[in-house]
């Protein structure tokens, strides 16, 4: 099949505004796109009777995400800083696989899936840090993140929509909301890491000595 020309505008701006001599407001806003892969344009398969191959189409669209972010940057101390953000992405053209049934002459009723910019997604969340930088009294450094996210967009079962090509029907995809933290992957939701060195008193050059240790943890979301 032959693919049409497709032209993508991707605009972008950040701003950033000091509200104290230790405290940014930033906003930033954009458009991004991701290509589909050679598989999902190009990729064939065999068909015959008792199977159901997956197939590419070479007309995809690429996938568009459209990102807000507000945050705060605030300086609490000569060694401590607060980073808040509040996100917003609107995922438009996702790949779904989207299956169609026919009646083959050879094999009778068969069916096959084709990638489609079907899906669509929509994330919106929060993500804190605390940093304390290293002092020459306590010797310490740590780092705290935490994020938060819920996300809303279509099912992605195997099968979740379809055509018939017999009646001409076609099945939409529906829309479905789930709570996650993060992404739908197994990723942290809690990320921090604590950094201690102790410089070892020296007489000479060749005695200087430094200890250092570091702690790092990552708690995951329950499933």
């Amino acid at each position: 099949m032959a693919s049409s020309k497709k032209t993508m505008w991707s605009p972008r701006i950040g701003v950033a505004f000091p509200i104290t001599d230790q405290g940014i407001l930033h906003f930033s806003y954009g458009h991004f796109f991701q290509m589909p892969t050679m598989r999902n344009l190009f990729l064939t398969s065999i068909f015959g009777a008792g199977l159901a191959p997956s197939i590419g189409y070479g007309d995809l669209k690429p996938q568009k995400t459209v990102m807000y972010e507000f945050g705060l940057q605030q300086q609490l101390s000569h060694f401590i800083a607060i980073n808040g953000s509040l996100f917003f992405k609107d995922i438009r053209d996702l790949l779904a696989l989207q299956s169609i049934s026919y009646v083959s002459p050879t094999y009778g009723p068969s069916s096959y899936a084709v990638y489609l910019n079907k899906d669509y997604s929509m994330v919106q969340g929060i993500t804190l840090s605390l940093t304390k930088r290293r002092d020459p009294k306590t010797r310490l450094s740590a780092f705290l993140d935490y994020s938060y996210q819920t996300t809303e967009g279509n099912s992605v079962t195997s099968g979740s929509f379809y055509f018939n090509a017999l009646t001409g029907v076609e099945e939409e995809k529906k829309i479905e909301s789930e709570k996650m933290t993060n992404q739908k992957q197994e990723e942290p939701k809690v990320l921090g890491t604590i950094d201690i060195s102790v410089k070892k008193p020296a007489i000479t050059e060749k005695e200087k000595n430094t200890f250092r240790l570091c702690v790092t943890w990552i708690k995951l979301k329950n499933i």
